[in-house]
Formats: structure tokens, sequence, C-alpha cells
């Protein structure tokens, strides 16, 4: 693993929180949808001859609801095993992270996270661009250390 390995993996930690709150928003939808069956009222008695099946309302209900709930069941597994996947990733960096020096994950929470550049990053530390570079790169190298003995398979 290189160097520039380990800052993709950091650009994609950095949106983790997007990716995640992306798959719940899709859970959220896939929920909401089956949950509109609840809305589906008996249909009112109005004095009009109706078909064998209106005294069975909350019947037709439930049938409708579960039938719904199947045909997502595998969706919804799929999202919910990324958000697993996702959930462990972020683990994993935030795992690495406690090998770095508190100013190099400082650094690299502000470059990957917040989005600043180095620039914006020394104002904020009151330091030099080139200081920030220098724990950026050894953050980088500790993860990269870190992520090829734990992530051996």
């Amino acid at each position: 693993m290189t160097r520039e390995d380990v800052r993709k993996l950091l650009r994609r930690w950095g949106r983790i929180e997007d990716e995640i709150g992306a798959v719940e928003d899709q859970i959220k939808a896939i929920c909401d949808e089956i949950d509109t069956v609840d809305n589906l009222h008996a249909q009112g008695l109005d004095g009009m001859p109706h078909g064998s099946d209106v005294g069975r309302p909350t019947e037709r209900t439930a049938v409708a609801k579960i039938t719904l709930a199947e045909r997502y069941q595998d969706r919804l597994a799929e999202l919910n095993r990324k958000l697993e996947d996702l959930d462990r990733f972020r683990e994993r960096i935030e795992d690495a992270l406690l090998f770095t020096m508190p100013d190099d994950e400082y650094v690299l929470r502000l470059k990957y996270i917040d989005g600043l550049t180095f620039e914006q990053i020394a104002d904020k530390m009151e330091v030099t661009v080139e200081r920030v570079k220098q724990r950026e790169r050894r953050g980088v190298e500790i993860i990269k250390e870190h992520m090829e003995e734990a992530w051996k398979f």
C-alpha cells in the first residue's frame, strides 16, 4: 500500500458520513413506503353493493404490507450490509488514527473531513504550511504502517 492509497482511503473516510447518510435515507424511504400501506382504509359503507372481501380490510392491508416488505427484503438487507461495511471502514481508520500524534491527527481531520487546504490548516494552527505538510505526511505514514500490519489477510 502506498501513501497515495492511504490518502484515497482518507478522502473516502472524509466523506463517510455523507455515504452513511445516503444509505440511511434509502432505508428510510423504503420503510416509509412499506408504512404507507398502513394508511389504506376500509371501503366505506355507502349503501352500494361491494365485493365479498369488503369485510376483510385489515387482512388485505396486512397482506399488502407483507408483500411489499418481502419485495424490499433483499434491498434492505443489502443496504444494511453496506451500512455495516461503512461503519467497519470508519472504525478501522479511527483505530489507525489512535497511533498518530495528536497534531498529526488534527491535521488529517482538518484536511480529509473538513476539506481544508494546507494553507487554511496552517493559518488555523498558526504554523507554517511546510509544517502542516510534514504532519500530514507523518500521519499518513503511520496509518499506512498500521494498516499494513493490522489489515493483513
